[in-house]
């Protein structure tokens, strides 16, 4: 059964398989899964992996496997439900309706906005990548109120590497060419395997986080891709043979980048025309650099300087290379700078829009109108009082 042709089959004993896809962490968002949802009678009999899809090629993850459990099970909550205010602690749970939920909500919202101001309510929201955008909405709009809150402070994830990339390339947030877009997959004549992949504080085959199927990195692998981890731990890709593992010490990446990045300078081993057309302050960042030589690097990383050396020579010197970055960036107290000195270093290493390098997108949506411009039509008075603006 060719890929996109036919999307639903019935079977002689009265299954129906439909081919579809299946989002949700980990791991799905927003790559998906290619999935074939198997029903009989109108019911889950189990999920399959579809083996045309050209990213997941058959692959599912744990989620899958348990899609049926999950959707016949006892206590799953399918309803609005409420519970007494003298139950609360207790598995006293009742159903409702939704136009009695939601008249609920409106009139707990009204009340303390009225009673205590607006700024008496938080809207504490999750990473869920559609939700994001429109709970700034919800909260600066809708509640009137000046707190959108995160559950990790400053929005540190995914969201800080996003904006790097807007305004230092100008672009969307820079991934992994895996060739995911291509027909031929890693034997498309448009792609050119990475020989080495950089993986710096990301743990792709779990998370697959943000558009990047670790998956990809075994299937590399298996071609002849090397891989290079940088992490505090050892990782399953890092501790693979062949492979190299910087184990970092915690929060001195940028340390890290820095000295790479000045030996690739010392020893001329960098991509000069990239560099001389497309890195603006050439001198400046050389000069930087310069400030960490490998053996100071070597004592604030405890990375073995002979390491570092053979790592900035790779780098510098095999084409294509590949990048993979997480969300250790995002949660790195100097993060910003380490973002910045990631990707000079991979403009240094020949990888941006190349093929095995680093694809480019458009400038991420995540930093749309409701992030830049928060206030909405809220009062200046309201919008000072919010959580730790006095801070």
């Amino acid at each position: 059964m060719a890929y996109g042709k036919q999307w639903q089959t019935v079977m002689e004993d009265g299954t129906v398989v439909t081919r579809s896809n299946t989002w949700s962490p980990p791991g799905s968002h927003p790559v998906g899964y290619g999935v074939k949802v198997v029903t009989k009678d109108g019911k889950l009999v189990r999920i399959e992996g579809d083996d045309d899809n050209p990213i997941t090629t058959g692959r599912v993850n744990a989620m899958n496997l348990a899609l049926r459990e999950y959707t016949y099970a006892d206590n799953r909550v399918i309803y609005p439900m409420k519970r007494a205010f003298e139950d609360r602690g207790k598995n006293k749970w009742e159903r409702t309706t939704w136009d009695e939920a939601l008249d609920t909500i409106c009139e707990k919202v009204r009340y303390f906005q009225n009673t205590y101001g607006p700024e008496s309510i938080v809207c504490f929201g999750g990473t869920g990548r559609e939700a994001c955008i429109y709970y700034y909405a919800l909260t600066f709009s809708v509640l009137q109120s000046p707190n959108c809150c995160y559950t990790q402070s400053g929005w540190s994830c995914y969201g800080p590497r996003c904006s790097i990339a807007d305004y230092v390339l100008g672009a969307g947030y820079p991934e992994l060419d895996y060739a995911g877009h291509l027909p031929g997959s890693y034997h498309d004549p448009a792609y050119t395997l990475s020989k080495w992949v950089v993986v710096w504080g990301k743990e792709p085959l779990p998370s697959n986080g943000d558009g990047f199927f670790g998956h990809c990195l075994v299937d590399m692998m298996k071609l002849g891709t090397k891989i290079i981890s940088i992490d505090p731990r050892i990782t399953w890709v890092g501790a693979h043979d062949g492979n190299i593992n910087l184990q970092v010490r915690p929060q001195t990446d940028t340390a890290l980048a820095l000295g790479i990045m000045n030996l690739m300078f010392e020893n001329d081993e960098y991509d000069h025309e990239f560099a001389e057309n497309w890195i603006y302050g050439l001198d400046e960042v050389k000069a930087r650099a310069a400030e960490y030589p490998v053996e100071k690097v070597a004592e604030i990383t405890t990375v073995d300087a002979e390491d570092i050396r053979r790592v900035a020579h790779i780098i510098g010197t095999e084409r294509p290379i590949g990048w993979a970055w997480g969300l250790a960036f995002d949660q790195n107290k100097n993060g910003v700078q380490l973002s910045q000195a990631f990707i000079v270093l991979a403009a240094l290493a020949g990888s941006i829009d190349r093929p095995g390098g680093l694809t480019l997108g458009p400038p991420s949506a995540l930093l749309g109108k409701w992030r830049m411009n928060q206030r909405g039509a809220m009062s200046d008075d309201v919008w000072q009082k919010r959580i730790g603006a006095a801070a």
